[in-house]
Formats: structure tokens, sequence, C-alpha cells
């Protein structure tokens, strides 16, 4: 821990070798949180990675850490906030020939027009949800694919805790989309 601490000292105060350790210290580290987040092709995690450094460098440049012991953590926040953000352009970009002529739900072909149906049933239920941790638990988890013991940590849960919250929503959720189906 103390090691961290002075290098990020070291950086507020422009040491640039204490960039190039912390660099190459946390490197490695970056790329396999960013992998962990479902990035497969080595060129968007270098991408990615080189983002989420520059990132970093900046934000201890201009103190952005309060508590300088914790640097660990706030790279994996940036990492996470950096691959939500790469998922979030992919999503956005399609390709030009499934983009349909008109607005019109006919136009779809049947296999997507059914997936959007469905989707948008499963997104109506988490909705209807009435605990808020609920919603948030199971969009964490499943949507945008944080770690269990992220989520633990931010809804102060045990993991047997989240477990039987986690299962709960689900089963609340399947509840919901049956009374949707036979409603």
């Amino acid at each position: 821990m103390a090691h961290w601490t002075v290098l990020v000292q070291g950086i507020v105060n422009g040491d640039r070798a204490a960039e190039a350790a912390l660099i190459t210290r946390m490197l490695p580290a970056i790329r396999v949180m960013i992998r962990r987040r479902g990035i497969r092709a080595w060129s968007d995690v270098d991408d990615l990675a080189q983002d989420a450094v520059a990132d970093l460098l900046v934000a201890l440049r201009e103190g952005r850490l309060r508590e300088q012991e914790k640097v660990a953590a706030f790279v994996a926040g940036l990492v996470r906030n950096i691959c939500s953000d790469q998922y979030q352009r992919q999503q956005r970009l399609v390709p030009l020939e499934t983009e349909p002529a008109s607005g019109d739900p006919m136009d779809l072909p049947p296999e997507r027009a059914a997936h959007e149906q469905k989707w948008s049933q499963v997104m109506r239920a988490i909705g209807a949800l009435t605990m808020p941790r609920d919603r948030d638990i199971l969009i964490a988890f499943y949507f945008r694919g944080e770690e269990k013991a992220e989520i633990c940590s931010h809804f102060r849960l045990d993991p047997a805790q989240f477990d039987r919250v986690i299962h709960r929503a689900r089963t609340r959720v399947r509840s919901l989309l049956l009374a949707d189906i036979d409603g």
C-alpha cells in the first residue's frame, strides 16, 4: 500500500519516473480487468488499456484521487466505465443492411421482431419490480457485467446475501413475465 502512495504522490508532484513505474506495474492488471469484462480482441484490449492509463494519469496529475492508497479501486472503476462506454458504442453501431427501411415493426425480420418483443417484456418486468435494489442489482450484474464482489461492496451485501437477493429478484421477474404472457 505504501508503495502505491509513494508512486501516486510522485505523479502528483510531476515525477515522470513515478508515472513510468506506475504504468509498468498497473498495465498488466488493467489488461486483465478489461479481458474479464468481455473484451476479447487484443487490439481492443490494448486501445482500452491505453485509454485507462491516460485517464488514470490525468486524474492523478490533477489530484482527483483523494485516498492515494486506493489507486487499485480507482483503476477498477476507470476500467469499468471505459468498458461500459465501449460496449454502448458497439451497440449503437448497426450495420446498414440490418437497418429497417422504416420504424414499422412489420418491416423487421421475424426473428429480430420476436427478440425485441422479448427484450421489451423483460425490461418492463424489471422496471415493474417494487424494490429498487432488485432492479439495480439485476441490471448491474446481467446487463453491465459488473462483478459479484463489486455489487456486494456497493450494496453492502455478503456473497450469500447477494445470492439470495438476485435469486428472489429473478424469481419475481419470472413471475411478472409469466403473468404478462398469461394476461
